[in-house]
């Protein structure tokens, strides 16, 4: 522990001042009065500074002495006047005490700074990370929506190529079904002519027989039986014909009524690929945040690098100022050793006059020792703080790389989803609009029909599916214009035109006519009357004109009171 001085208790004796009583300027007190100390150590500090006195300035003291003062004297500026006649003056080490003070101090002060340095940068890393963590939850479910996207897609795909490929199929056997019954036609012509000519042949020979009531009768008579056999033969084979004819008419509609269930789930394609369309607009705004996500991480890349680059400065200036403040402490060290030194001469000289003065200067030492060592410490422990910081740049850095290339995957995977929902947006427009070709075609058929002439057609616009009629007789106009009558007739037309492409086995109306005039109603009666050769309907009416054309009516009425019953009659029987 080096050199220390004891004193003894048992030889302490209490000193006291005698002050003369004309002295009485320049006095500052008594060092007991001045001074404090431990309790149980009262006989030792009286046995140091009992008898010391402080007075302001070296003349003072000189005066004191001269009244016949016996005692020791200490000014301000840090003479002392011993007993014996010494006087000891000169520097004091005080200034070094300060200094080191102050050093101390701003060590302190650089301590509470770095502390706030790194408690920010452990707030904004702990919010990059947040943000990392939420940008890559975003983009895992929009990866996880693209995905389903695709296999959607994939299957609407598959459906549609399916039915292309039975519309094709249905539609070569339809023209060859078309070409057999032309080919047949031309065959019952062909027959229906050498009828004709074999009849006028044969009527002919009558003539020439009744001409000739004399000769060969029975000659020509046989020849005439043959002719006649010929003609039963050609009749016969015409009536095959024509039984072959109607096969191939049933075929044709047959083939006709699974070309237009066809047609029906081509709209329903249609529809589910308008149902697309809308999620590809959902898409394409996913696409948008997607790319937010992506300027987003990039943006959070920059500026965690930057952050982490000053972090790095920091660190690397926080290192190099703890090198320094090390090598200042390693100087205060060597400074404090030699201020010990100097101290234990000092108090060895003190003691052997009689009086220890650095007992004060010593715990101001042992406390800066104590506060030196604290410092270091902190000092090395933050220093392994900014070292922690520094491996967490290189984790980060490489997490940040991860989450750019998956976005680059995800902008791909956006941009071919993109690419095909176009192109399947292509197909489904083109089907579209051959549907709505057909639509509108069946519509000015049935309005044609249902009118007695005219004509109707559906357009595609931007609003929907327009729809003009002109009635016979009058201009194109849209179906707003027409007189409540004609609206009823063409929403029927329309009606029956939708059934028919879309192959509905039966149809059923709900007093459809109730508000037509008797004009209109004749020709809404025509029309059940052509179409339910191909088309079954059920018809709830009260007009009777229209009761008149049903095969089978129903009628429900109260046999009495609050019971009701249903009877039927069918009007075949009655026709």
């Amino acid at each position: 522990l080096g050199r220390a001085t004891f004193l003894p208790l048992s030889r302490c004796r209490p000193r006291r001042a005698s002050l003369p009583s004309g002295f009485k300027g320049g006095l500052v007190g008594e060092a007991r009065d001045l001074l404090g100390f431990e309790e149980g150590f009262e006989l030792a500090f009286l046995h140091l500074v009992g008898d010391l006195v402080l007075v302001r300035s070296y003349d003072d003291a000189r005066a004191l002495l001269g009244l016949g003062f016996s005692g020791s004297i200490a000014t301000l500026a840090g003479e002392v006047f011993s007993p014996v006649g010494t006087v000891s003056g000169g520097s004091r080490p005080r200034s070094s005490y300060l200094a080191l003070s102050r050093q101390v101090e701003e060590m302190e002060r650089d301590l509470s700074a770095r502390r706030a340095a790194l408690k920010g940068l452990s707030e904004r890393f702990a919010s990059v990370m947040s943000e990392e963590s939420r940008a890559r939850s975003e983009a895992a479910s929009l990866r996880r929506e693209v995905e389903e996207l695709g296999r959607e897609i994939s299957s609407l795909r598959s459906r549609a190529l399916g039915l292309l490929e039975g519309r094709r199929r249905k539609a070569s056997s339809l023209a060859q079904l078309e070409g057999e019954i032309s080919a047949l036609e031309e065959e019952i012509s062909g027959l229906e002519g050498e009828l004709e000519e074999v009849s006028r042949e044969a009527r002919g020979l009558r003539e020439v027989l009744e001409g000739r009531a004399s000769g060969s009768l029975r000659e020509l008579r046989s020849e005439a039986s043959a002719l006649e056999g010929e003609l039963a033969r050609l009749e016969a084979q015409r009536e095959a014909l024509g039984l072959s004819l109607s096969e191939l008419e049933r075929e044709r509609e047959r083939v006709l009524g699974e070309l237009e269930r066809a047609e029906e789930e081509l709209l329903r394609v249609r529809a589910s690929a308008r149902e697309l369309g809308l999620k590809l607009s959902s898409l394409r705004a996913r696409g948008g945040l997607l790319l937010e996500v992506g300027r987003r991480l990039k943006e959070l890349s920059e500026r965690a690098k930057e952050r982490l680059g000053c972090a790095s400065s920091a660190a690397e200036s926080a290192r190099e100022e703890v090198e320094l403040s090390a090598r200042e402490v390693a100087l205060l060290e060597e400074r404090i050793s030699s201020l010990e030194g100097e101290l234990l001469s000092l108090q060895g000289r003190a003691l052997e006059m009689g009086l220890d003065l650095g007992a004060g200067a010593k715990a101001s030492l042992e406390a800066l020792e104590r506060r030196r060592r604290k410092l270091t410490e902190e000092m090395a422990s933050l220093g392994e703080v900014y070292e922690g910081a520094l491996g967490e740049q290189e984790a980060l850095t490489s997490r940040l790389e991860l989450l750019e290339e998956q976005s680059e995957d995800l902008r791909r995977s956006l941009e071919e989803m993109e690419r095909l929902l176009l192109q399947l947006e292509g197909e489904a427009e083109a089907r579209f609009a051959e549907g709505v070709s057909a639509m509108g075609k069946a519509f000015d058929e049935c309005f044609s029909v249902l009118f007695g002439g005219g004509e109707a057609s559906l357009t595609v616009e931007d609003s929907g599916i327009g729809v003009r009629v002109r009635v016979p007789g009058k201009v194109f106009r849209g179906i707003s214009h027409l007189s409540g009558g004609e609206q009823t007739l063409s929403a029927i037309a329309l009606l029956f035109a939708a059934a028919r492409v879309s192959g509905l086995p039966f149809v059923v109306l709900d007093e459809v006519d109730a508000s037509l005039d008797e004009a209109n109603l004749s020709r809404f009666v025509a029309f059940l009357e052509h179409f339910k050769r191909e088309l079954q309907m059920v018809v709830v009416t009260h007009r009777r004109r229209t009761m008149e054309v049903s095969d089978l009516l129903w009628g429900v009425y109260m046999r009495e009171m609050g019971v009701s019953s249903v009877l039927g009659v069918d009007m075949s029987r009655w026709s």
